[in-house]
């Protein structure tokens, strides 16, 4: 008769422990990580932003985006609006009690320079006083310029 003690006195792995299915495993999960960023969409408005070598990142407290993309149309909170609601909504924006607003218009580089300038002209028309025109470094340039002493 097989007794309880004999249960906890066997082994159930005997030999040599392969190697090989774990370290597929972790290389499959490896390239999988590598990969994602090229397999998921990015969210947002594909645009191109033009390469500055002393382009700085432009960001803030409180931070709004309008992205205007080759074609020239107008994108504010990643949602395609008109000429005429962009300003209705960035005077709405530009209303609330905060000294560190700061609007951040985000061009494709092959946009035309007159729609740009349309652009620039109705954020200011809605009394927006900050604004950035964000750019990328090139590369391998520091994100950041160095400090001052």
């Amino acid at each position: 008769m097989f007794s309880f003690r004999d249960k906890l006195q066997h082994q159930w792995f005997t030999g040599t422990a392969d190697f090989a299915p774990v370290g597929s495993v972790f290389l499959l999960v490896l390239i999988f990580f590598l990969l994602q960023s090229h397999l998921a969409p990015v969210p947002g408005v594909p645009v191109e932003l033009p390469m500055i070598e002393s382009g700085l990142p432009a960001f803030g407290p409180d931070c709004q985006v309008v992205v205007v993309d080759r074609e020239g149309r107008l994108f504010y909170r990643q949602q395609l609006i008109t000429d005429a609601a962009l300003v209705r909504q960035l005077s709405d924006f530009n209303t609330r009690p905060s000294e560190q607003a700061l609007l951040v218009i985000q061009a494709d580089r092959s946009l035309r320079l007159e729609r740009l300038a349309e652009v620039y002209a109705l954020c200011r028309q809605a009394g927006i006083t900050h604004l950035k025109l964000q750019t990328r470094p090139a590369i391998g340039q520091p994100v950041f310029p160095p400090r001052q002493p």
